[in-house]
């Protein structure tokens, strides 16, 4: 009896221990796995002294940004949000790291800003001028804001304007690979009107040209007293012809501005017959 009574004592310590040693091994604090470092964006394109700014959007805490080549780019950080300035052209990263060294990578091109050598034009109506770009990533288009007023092409990094009609117009030039735009202010005056001369003197009968030097070519002249001298229009030349002793004005009217300009010449008759 004794030795039965012996054996189930250590029969009933072996499971009690087992037992207990299974309870220590559930309560073991569970450590959680590092989260991998994620951010709203692993790329950044600027232009030169642009600024853009990244959320982290998962991971440890204790955060830090560092750029590869601070010549290229700036990086800063503040709680989650990454903020980066370009400093010049070029390529390069931003790594940043928490607290369980997890690492995410920003790969950040900075632009070249476009160049013109220009950046407003004044021009006569039917003049052209050119602007040059002398910096860029290249892939040019250009427009005008009204062709109506200059109109716009571009070769081998050359811009040409061409003045069409009196106003103000914009020109926007955008490179195509960095999505960066350019302006160049257009204003187009009208051409003058101006005569050769503004007084003539002639004989009964006698006739005289007077040129159009300038203008916008679409003219009208018109005689004030046609029984003392008369006017027509022969290309950019003004006839007068005498009639009567006396004195008159032609009116020579530019009706290709708006308002039209005009020019008067005043016109002399004597009374002797032209031999």
């Amino acid at each position: 009896m004794k030795l039965r009574f012996f054996c189930g004592l250590i029969t009933a310590l072996i499971i009690s221990t087992t037992s207990c040693k299974k309870d220590e091994d559930t309560t073991t604090t569970h450590v959680p796995q590092a989260k991998e470092l994620k951010l709203e964006s692993s790329t950044a394109q600027l232009s030169i002294n642009g600024k853009t700014s990244i959320k982290i959007t998962d991971g440890n805490g204790g955060y830090t940004a560092k750029s590869s080549d601070e010549k290229i780019v700036k990086a800063s950080i503040n709680n989650d949000v990454i903020s980066i300035e370009a400093i010049k052209d070029g390529s390069t990263t931003v790594i940043v790291s928490d607290a369980k060294s997890k690492t995410a990578t920003i790969t950040v091109n900075v632009w070249k800003s476009i160049a013109l050598d220009k950046k407003e034009v004044t021009l006569k109506k039917g003049e052209k001028s050119t602007v040059i770009i002398q910096a860029g990533e290249g892939q040019y288009t250009v427009g005008s804001q009204d062709s109506n007023i200059a109109s716009t092409s571009i070769s081998n990094n050359i811009i040409t304007i061409e003045a069409i009609g009196k106003g103000e117009t914009t020109i926007t030039v955008t490179d195509s690979k960095s999505s960066q735009t350019e302006t160049i202010k257009v204003i187009v005056v009208g051409t003058p009107l101006t005569l050769s001369k503004e007084s003539v003197t002639l004989k009964k009968e006698a006739s005289e040209y007077v040129n159009i030097t300038s203008g916008n070519n679409n003219y009208s002249v018109n005689s004030n007293n046609n029984g003392i001298a008369t006017a027509t229009l022969e290309g950019n030349k003004v006839k007068i012809t005498a009639v009567e002793a006396g004195e008159t004005t032609i009116t020579v009217t530019d009706n290709g501005e708006s308002p039209a300009q005009t020019k008067i010449i005043a016109v002399t008759v004597n009374g002797n017959e032209s031999k």
